[in-house]
């Protein structure tokens, strides 16, 4: 999505409208990197697939019965959205033969890509990518300052608000840690609180009455 729009992005939230379509469909990787290999050679046996109880997803069992020794792997795998099989009940399996692949999308689409980062560059585009991070350079200053004053023992309490608020909306922008669609009510609404008490206190931003 980034390279066909670089420049400003496709838009706002238009990841989730997106990703299903086939320009940007990501199966072959799916099938790539989620398959389920033969831990032994023997008979690939699929049993029914069932419900635990109400609440729980839906469970697979599936055997790898040796023809060699009495050895039977049986395992269970989490029925999620999407599984694909690769050979059919009863067929003769090598080891490390995939036998099917388990996913939890179909084509790999979801409402958000879970980094903020790679959601920015798809939706905003390079433009809003350099906005926001740059926005995330000013809060790693702010906090390098606040550590050069607790080392040099001059810290004072509005400091210490700052440090926490600031250090708040940092972990949630921070570009390795996954995370939830910043365009989120939920997520959106914590993150603009944190900012609204860090414009609030933050010493950069002067208050008429100072």
């Amino acid at each position: 999505m980034f390279e066909d729009k670089k420049l400003f992005g496709h838009g706002l939230k238009a990841f989730r409208n997106l990703c299903s379509s086939k320009k940007y469909n990501v199966q072959d990787k799916i099938d790539k990197d989620h398959g389920i290999l033969s831990p032994i050679d023997g008979f690939f046996i699929i049993s029914e697939i069932y419900e635990e109880d109400e609440k729980s997803k839906s469970l697979m069992k599936y055997y790898i019965v040796s023809v060699t020794s009495k050895d039977t792997y049986i395992d269970f795998k989490l029925k999620k959205n999407y599984i694909k099989f690769l050979r059919s009940s009863e067929d003769y399996v090598k080891k490390n033969e995939k036998l099917f692949v388990n996913y939890e999308y179909e084509n790999g689409c979801n409402t958000h890509p879970h980094n903020i980062y790679l959601q920015i560059l798809a939706e905003l585009g390079v433009i809003g990518f350099f906005l926001f991070f740059g926005f995330f350079l000013f809060l790693l200053y702010c906090l390098i300052i606040i550590f050069l004053k607790i080392f040099n023992r001059s810290i004072t309490n509005k400091d210490k608000s700052n440090f926490l608020f600031i250090l708040g909306i940092f972990l949630a922008l921070f570009p390795l840690f996954p995370s939830g669609n910043l365009f989120n009510n939920w997520l959106l609404s914590i993150f603009a609180l944190n900012l609204a008490f860090l414009i609030n206190y933050h010493p950069l931003i002067k208050k008429k009455n100072d």
